[in-house]
């Protein structure tokens, strides 16, 4: 009797995602954007919590490793913002520079952003520790693809495993890319950690072509919408308010959607905090909680993911730590494997423009 040979693992998931739909390109996303704000919205550069004046922050993401193994996906993003005072009380500019590589699946496609960002944010309380502000940001930059071709296998080299590849028009491109974005925040003027921030952010304006195999010209991807990165729209909101004298809530909520992909993630989390001194309340020293992640694709709206969340500080030092448990219709090929997701957030320097609440 002939042995049958099992498929591996990263041919199966492919065929899994083309029963599930068909495959579009979209933003990689994070559980948890705190480390890197600027990059969920640009109006939040220099939106850096307490009095610092500068932060720096990155995250490491993998997905779906005990699946995939060598050809999981994987992302790596980093930001560092500065906050410079304005003429005005509580009025800032704040100045970025934010990174992000994604690597997916075999044979490898990465991707590399840098953008810098600007913000501009108006006191409309004129209090130093609290009311109303404004915030509003732009990113500019490039974006690059890269293709690892040696990987591939066409449909005529199945038959013949000796014959050469299709040679691609591009085994790598890269684009000018930007975005915008809006803010506003409100909180509590009595030193207390009650705060709401909301907003939205814009990305991919100018819905750059994105393809391999024909010259790039706009005349020949201009009537395929799948080869160009489409708009991104994130309306996002994040809330603090406290229970007791040390402990608080704070919840997030973002909707994102880049057609033809919708996602929705909420997530709360308990704050413990050290007895205020002088006034004011200081930063979370463990946070503890958990979010919940639904998408829509082409085949509908489903559960994709639980995700438990862990924070803990030390000084200007945050580390956090998310990991994603898979509940979609892919659980049971996944064996419920999803991502897990590192962060390192610390913040220095002390300016006199604004008590910004912890995001």
């Amino acid at each position: 009797m002939m042995k049958r040979t099992p498929l591996p693992n990263w041919i199966i998931f492919p065929l899994l995602l083309l029963l599930v739909g068909r495959l579009q390109a979209q933003d990689p996303v994070v559980s948890d954007y705190s480390a890197i704000t600027p990059q969920l919205n640009p109006a939040l550069t220099g939106f850096i919590p307490g009095q610092a004046t500068t932060r720096f922050g990155i995250v490491a993401r993998e997905q779906w490793r005990s699946f995939l193994e060598t050809a999981s996906y994987r992302t790596m993003a980093a930001s560092i913002d500065h906050r410079i005072c304005g003429s005005r009380r509580g009025d800032y500019f704040g100045l970025g520079f934010n990174v992000l590589s994604d690597w997916q699946g075999d044979p490898t496609l990465r991707r590399v952003d840098g953008m810098f960002s600007a913000a501009f944010t108006k006191n409309l309380s004129g209090s130093y520790y609290g009311g109303t502000s404004v915030s509003v940001g732009a990113e500019v930059g490039l974006i690059q693809y890269d293709l690892d071709a040696s990987q591939l296998t066409f449909d005529h080299q199945f038959d013949s495993p000796g014959a050469s590849g299709e040679r691609l028009a591009y085994y790598n491109f890269g684009f000018l890319d930007y975005g915008v974005g809006v803010a506003f925040t409100w909180l509590e003027d009595s030193r207390n950690a009650r705060s709401i921030t909301g907003g939205l952010s814009i990305k991919h304006l100018g819905r750059p072509a994105t393809t391999f195999v024909d010259d790039g010209s706009p005349s020949s991807v201009a009537s395929d919408s799948s080869a160009h990165l489409a708009m991104r729209w994130s309306p996002h909101v994040q809330a603090t308010l406290p229970v007791s004298a040390t402990n608080s809530i704070s919840v997030f909520a973002m909707y994102s959607y880049q057609r033809p992909h919708n996602q929705v993630y909420l997530r709360g989390m308990l704050d413990f905090r050290r007895p205020a001194r002088g006034g004011r309340v200081p930063s979370p020293f463990l946070s503890l909680g958990g979010g919940y992640r639904l998408t829509r694709g082409l085949s509908g709206f489903g559960s994709e993911s639980i995700v438990a969340s862990a924070r803990v500080a030390a000084g200007p030092m945050r580390i956090g730590v998310n990991y994603d448990v898979n509940i979609s219709s892919l659980h049971a090929s996944t064996s419920g494997a999803g991502a897990i997701e590192l962060s390192l957030t610390t913040v220095f320097g002390k300016s006199e423009c604004l008590l910004c609440p912890s995001f």
